[in-house]
């Protein structure tokens, strides 16, 4: 059996995070897998042992995704060449799995109808991946996805828990309009390395993307207003890697100010406290890792996923939330006493997504 995996990502690092995970299920279950790469993966990504097809890399250039760039220009000149690139590696696929479209990612449709029907008239099936919690659209635009998902898709697997977000928490939408939806329990791509020995320091990380500059001067702040406190361990991701140097002389001596790095996981394990932004990979690594956690979700432009995962898991206790919008020192530092003094979070959520959703996967291909 043989499948393609296409996913591109352009704020954070998350979609390229999920999707490598599920390749290597996949070809742990037998399947021969192909991830197709339309942006370049991050540093601290394992993706030995998978086959990769590396796109001509697009990136957004504002945060709202509607200004995409490539290396020589706008996306419109790469889209061609893009799309003989995917039509190339889906040839011969039994399934081809698109992450994220069509309920994201609309810009890229030129470069995925026609891979997608191409697959579908050799006897293939097609499957929209997407994650636990969609951002929120307006009626039209739902119509509109839901639309382009009947024309292009057989199935649609969420990578969530239906004991907690169900398909109308999904998708904001009836999920009668769409295909048919399966759930596969959340996907956490687990690296081993290193051993979580207690190390006690509050660790700030924004994951991968490059918009977590607030929130990493907050924790600058809040550090220094609590002299005698934790050690703090500010982890920044490469895109905002020209401001370590800056963040470094700005730190007070109870700060580490360092590049993310790969022993991530088994680091948080040693934390007293977990500070981040709410996205789907950062947010199960500290779910997995245990400590008390402050999150500060990003809610620039029309973004509504990570607020509404945020508000979702602060009903549990250890987990804590505080509006971007009013994000201060003053406030941060606040809520990580309040963490700190508090107990741990007692939350279990289905981790097996990657999996349980190669094995889905291969009997929906007739496997």
């Amino acid at each position: 059996m043989k499948a393609a995996i296409w996913v591109q990502h352009l704020l954070g690092t998350g979609h390229t995070v999920r999707a490598s995970a599920l390749a290597r299920a996949m070809n742990d279950e037998g399947i021969d897998t192909t991830l197709i790469l339309g942006a370049t993966p991050p540093d601290t990504l394992d993706l030995s042992g998978i086959r990769t097809v590396t796109l001509a890399p697009v990136f957004t250039i504002e945060q709202d995704f509607k200004n995409l760039g490539g290396p020589d220009g706008g996306y419109s000149s790469l889209a061609d060449e893009r799309r003989q690139a995917i039509l190339e590696a889906v040839d011969g696929a039994d399934a081809f799995i698109t992450e994220g479209f069509p309920f994201g990612r609309k810009p890229f449709a030129a470069e995925l109808r026609e891979p997608l029907a191409k697959v579908r008239a050799g006897g293939g099936i097609t499957i929209s991946s997407v994650r636990d919690i969609l951002v929120r659209k307006d009626v039209p635009r739902r119509a509109f996805m839901a639309k382009v998902a009947r024309e292009t898709m057989d199935h649609i697997i969420v990578h969530g828990d239906e004991t907690l977000t169900g398909p109308r928490d999904t998708f904001h939408m009836d999920p009668a309009e769409i295909p048919p939806v399966h759930y596969t329990g959340y996907i956490h791509n687990v690296v081993v390395s290193g051993s979580a020995e207690p190390h006690g320091k509050i660790v700030v990380t924004a994951g991968g993307g490059g918009f977590g500059s607030g929130l990493f001067e907050a924790a600058l702040g809040a550090a220094a207003l609590w002299p005698e406190g934790p050690p703090w361990h500010l982890l920044i991701p490469k895109p905002l890697a020209d401001s370590i140097a800056g963040w470094q002389r700005m730190a007070p001596a109870n700060v580490t100010v360092e590049p993310n790095r790969r022993d991530f996981q088994s680091f948080l394990g040693g934390a007293s406290l977990c500070i981040s932004q709410a996205g789907y990979n950062t947010f199960l690594d500290a779910i997995a890792a245990g400590p008390p956690m402050v999150l500060i979700p990003f809610a620039d432009g029309d973004e509504t996923e990570q607020s509404d995962r945020a508000a979702l898991y602060s009903q549990f206790q250890g987990i804590s939330v505080i509006d971007p919008e009013i994000l201060t020192p003053e406030k941060l530092l606040a809520a990580s006493k309040a963490a700190l003094a508090g107990p741990r979070p007692n939350i279990k959520i289905r981790a097996d997504g990657a999996a349980r959703a190669a094995r889905h996967i291969k009997t929906l291909a007739g496997g």
